[in-house]
C-alpha cells in the first residue's frame, strides 16, 4: 500500500447532471500529493546529488505514459468500468530534500528518501501531485474509490520506466552522473520500504577529565584534547556503533561518521 501523506484535497467538485437515461452522473474533481517507492537494481552506487536531475526528467518525460495508464486503468475498473476521466493534469513529480542542509555537506550523502535494501541496489522515495483529476460515474464515489495502487502498478509495469533513465552506453563517458542508471536492468515499485535515512545531526557527549593540575591548561590543551578523541572515536567507537546499528536494522547500510567532539 502507498503511504498516505497529509497533503491531501478532498473533492472539490460534486455535480449531478441528467443523462439520457434519466440516471444522474456523479462528477469529482481532485487534487492530491502522494508519495512512492522506486527499486533500482542493479545499481552500483547510491544516487546522488549529480543523479537527481537525470531521474527528475526522465520522470517528466514519463509524465504523459503516466497519465495515461491512470485514465485506462480508472475506466477500466472504477464501478465495473462506468466512470469516465473528464480531465487530467500531467503529474508532476518531486523528490525531498534534506532537512538541514546547512549542518553537513549534502554532497557527501545518498539523495534523502533513500535506502540501501539490497546488496546490489536502492529504493528511492518520490512524490507525485496532480493538480486535477475529473472524473465522472453513475454512482456516488470518493477519492478513496480511486485505486491508486493498481494505477501506478499500470504505469510502471514491464519496466516502463527504464528507458528514460537509462541511456545508450555510447553516450557515457567515465565518471558522468548522467550515466548512473546504465546499470540499471529493472526500476519497479516498492510498496513495502519506508526508505528513510536518518542522519544524526549533532550529538552532546559529555567527558569529564580528571587531572593532577589546571596550570597550564587552555586552547593548546584543549585541540590537543578533540584531536586525540577524534583518533579515538575512529579506532574503537566507529566500529561499536556500526555494529550495534547492523544488528538493529540488519538490512540498513552504514555509510560512515563523524566525529562528535
Amino acid at each position: 500500500m502507498l503511504f498516505r501523506l497529509p497533503l491531501f484535497f478532498a473533492a472539490l467538485l460534486h455535480t449531478a447532471l441528467s443523462s439520457k437515461e434519466g440516471k444522474s452522473i456523479v462528477t469529482k474533481q481532485f487534487h492530491f500529493k502522494e508519495d512512492f517507492f522506486l527499486t533500482f537494481h542493479p545499481l552500483n552506487n547510491a544516487i546522488g546529488p549529480d543523479n537527481v536531475n537525470v531521474l527528475m526528467s526522465g520522470l517528466d518525460d514519463f509524465g504523459e505514459l503516466f497519465k495515461d495508464a491512470w485514465i485506462k486503468e480508472i475506466e477500466a475498473n472504477l464501478q465495473g468500468g462506468n466512470c469516465k476521466v473528464d480531465a487530467m493534469s500531467l503529474p508532476k513529480f518531486s523528490i525531498c530534500d534534506w532537512r538541514y542542509p546547512e549542518r553537513y555537506d549534502v554532497h557527501e550523502l545518498p539523495t534523502p528518501g533513500q535506502a540501501y535494501l539490497y546488496p546490489d541496489g536502492f529504493v528511492q522515495r518520490l512524490y507525485y501531485e496532480i493538480e486535477k483529476l475529473t472524473v465522472s460515474c453513475v454512482e456516488d464515489f470518493s477519492y478513496n474509490d480511486l485505486d491508486q495502487e493498481s494505477c501506478m502498478d499500470a504505469a510502471f509495469t514491464g519496466n516502463n520506466f527504464l528507458g528514460y533513465v537509462n541511456p545508450l552506453e555510447t553516450d557515457c563517458a567515465e565518471a558522468d552522473g548522467d550515466c548512473l542508471f546504465l546499470t540499471a536492468e529493472k526500476i519497479t515499485l516498492n510498496s513495502a520500504s519506508t526508505a528513510e535515512l536518518y542522519i544524526n545531526r549533532f550529538t552532546e557527549i559529555p567527558l569529564y577529565l580528571k587531572c593532577l593540575t589546571t596550570d597550564g591548561y587552555g586552547p593548546k590543551i584543549a585541540n590537543k584534547l578533540i584531536v586525540a578523541l577524534d583518533r579515538f572515536f575512529e579506532l574503537y567507537v566507529e566500529e561499536e556503533l556500526t555494529n550495534e546499528i547492523m544488528i538493529q536494522v540488519p538490512e540498513g547500510s552504514v555509510y560512515g561518521f563523524a566525529s562528535p567532539y
